[in-house]
C-alpha cells in the first residue's frame, strides 16, 4: 500500500471572454476563462492516458486503505478567496471488492475531476479526498476551509480522509497549464507546465489525516527479566489504545513541502479524548479525567487466545488514530491486557500462579531506542505514518494500565516501509 497519494492536476485554459467597455472588463475578471482538470495515479505509474477517460471515476484499482470515494478539488484566488471547485464522487455500484482480482489492489477509486471553469492569473489549489465538504459552490474562504475539523468516527479504511498542501499556481490564458505532470506528458498534451513536486516525482502529493497504530505479534518471552520464575503463559484479555485525539483539522494553509503539514488540534475538551476501554482511571500515563469509550479502539478475542512461553502469535489489531505530539499524561497509548501464568523460582508444574487483568502499555513513539527510515524523526503520533508495534512479555506487568510499571523496559526499533509504516519491536517485563 502507498500511503502517500500521488495527484496530477491539469489547468484547461482557454481565454475566450472580449470587453467592449469598463463595466464589462470588470465583469470578464471575475467570469470563468479556463477550465482545469485533475487526477490522480495512487500506485506511482504515470497514467499516460488519463486524459482521454470519458468520467470522473477510475477504471484503475487500488488496495482499500488508498481508495478514494470522493475526491474535492478547490481553486482559490490568490487572496484566499474561493474561485471554482469541484467533486468527483464514486458511485455506490463501485464501491464493492471486484470479484477476480487477485492481490491487495481489488478495489476502484475516483482518480480525476474534470472541466472545473477557472480565471486565468495567479491562484491556489487544494485537494481533498473523502473529506465531508464539497468544493462545488464552497464559496468560503481557503482559511475557512482550512479550520474545518474531521471527527475520527469518520476515518474508516477505504474512506481515509486527505489533503494536499496548498499550491501555488500561475494559470496562462490561451494555454494548457499542467500541475503535476511529466515535462513530456504536458508536451504530449502541447500544455505549459507551471508545476511539479519534482522533476523526478512530478504528481502532487497527498496525506492522510491519521496514523495507524498495529499491534502486530505478541510474544511470551522464556525468561522473566525480573526472575520471579519461569513463565508459562499468557492469555489475552483486551488489546485497546488510549488518550486518541477524536479532532483533526481537516486542512493545513502551509505551502511547505515535505512530510505534511501538522492538522493537529491542540485543545479538547476531556469527552474529545477517546479511549477503547478504562476510562475512570487516572495515573502517569493518563492525567485526563473520564473520556469517551469507543468500541472501535477496542479488541477482544472472540475465542480463547493463549500463547505459550517463548511462542509468538500474530495479532494484526489497527486502531486509526489522529496526531498527538502531546507529553507524559496524554500521550497515545497502545495497551494489552490479559492473565499471566508462571512457575514460581523454586517451583514445579504444580505450583503454576496466575495473576489476572495485567496492563502492558507501551506509549507509541514515544520511550525506547527510536531509528527512522525515510521518516523524519519525531514523537508521538504524527499523520501518514502506521506504527508497527511487536510486544514481547517479559514480566507479569501491572494492575493499572496507566502506571509507570505498565511500560517498563521497552526497546523500540522503527522502519518505514512502502506507505510510511513504522515498525516498533517491544520488550515489556
Amino acid at each position: 500500500m502507498k500511503l502517500k497519494n500521488y495527484f496530477l492536476l491539469s489547468l484547461l485554459i482557454g481565454a475566450s471572454f472580449s470587453c467592449s467597455s469598463d463595466n464589462e472588463s470588470v465583469n470578464a475578471v471575475k467570469q470563468p476563462d479556463a477550465m482545469l482538470a485533475l487526477a490522480i495515479n495512487v500506485d506511482q505509474t504515470m497514467n499516460t492516458a488519463m486524459g482521454t477517460k470519458a468520467g470522473d471515476q477510475a477504471t484503475n484499482l487500488v488496495s482499500l486503505d488508498a481508495r478514494i470515494k470522493a475526491l474535492h478539488v478547490f481553486v482559490f484566488n490568490a487572496d484566499g478567496t474561493f474561485m471554482a471547485g469541484k467533486d468527483s464522487v464514486l458511485p455506490n455500484a463501485d464501491l464493492s471488492e471486484q470479484a477476480g482480482v487477485s492481490g491487495e489492489n481489488k478495489y476502484k477509486t475516483a482518480n480525476q475531476v474534470l472541466s472545473i471553469p477557472v480565471i486565468s492569473g495567479n491562484a491556489k489549489v487544494i485537494v481533498i479526498a473523502n473529506g465531508s465538504i464539497n468544493a462545488s459552490g464552497y464559496g468560503k474562504s481557503l482559511t475557512e476551509l482550512c479550520a474545518n475539523t474531521t471527527s475520527l468516527d469518520s476515518e474508516v479504511s477505504g474512506s481515509y480522509t486527505m489533503s494536499s498542501r496548498v499550491i501555488p499556481v500561475s494559470i496562462y490564458a490561451g494555454k494548457l497549464n499542467c500541475v503535476g505532470y511529466s515535462d513530456s506528458e504536458c508536451t504530449t498534451k502541447q500544455g505549459t507546465n507551471i508545476f511539479q513536486e519534482s522533476s523526478s516525482s512530478p504528481a502532487v502529493l497527498l496525506y492522510r489525516s491519521v496514523a495507524k497504530i498495529k499491534l502486530g505479534t505478541l510474544t511470551l518471552k522464556e525468561t522473566t527479566n525480573n526472575n520471579i520464575g519461569t513463565p508459562v503463559k499468557f492469555k489475552v484479555d483486551t488489546v485497546y489504545v488510549a488518550n486518541v485525539k477524536s479532532l483533526s483539522q481537516l486542512a493545513n494553509i502551509s505551502e511547505s513541502t515535505g512530510w505534511g503539514a501538522a492538522l493537529e488540534v491542540a485543545t479538547l475538551q476531556n469527552a474529545e479524548w477517546w479511549y477503547g476501554a478504562i476510562t475512570d482511571q487516572t495515573g502517569e500515563y493518563k492525567s485526563i479525567v473520564g473520556g469517551t469509550l469507543k468500541s472501535n479502539l477496542l479488541y477482544v478475542p472472540t475465542s480463547n487466545l493463549e500463547i505459550s512461553k517463548g511462542a509468538s502469535q500474530t495479532m494484526n489489531n489497527a486502531f486509526a488514530a489522529y496526531e498527538n505530539t502531546t507529553s507524559v499524561g496524554s500521550q497515545t497509548l497502545l495497551i494489552v491486557r490479559g492473565d499471566y501464568s508462571y512457575i514460581p523460582s523454586g517451583g514445579t508444574v504444580k505450583d503454576v500462579i496466575t495473576i489476572k487483568d495485567r496492563y502492558y502499555t507501551v506509549p507509541v513513539n514515544n520511550m525506547g531506542q527510536l531509528s527512522y527510515t525515510g521518516v523524519t524523526e519525531h514523537s508521538g503520533i504524527k499523520r501518514n505514518v502506521q506504527y508497527n508495534v511487536n510486544l514481547t512479555i517479559a514480566s507479569e506487568g501491572s494492575t493499572l494500565p496507566y502506571d509507570k510499571d505498565a511500560s517498563a523496559c521497552i526497546e523500540v526499533a522503527i522502519q518505514v516501509e512502502n506507505w510510511n509504516v513504522v515498525n516498533m519491536n517491544e520488550n515489556l517485563q
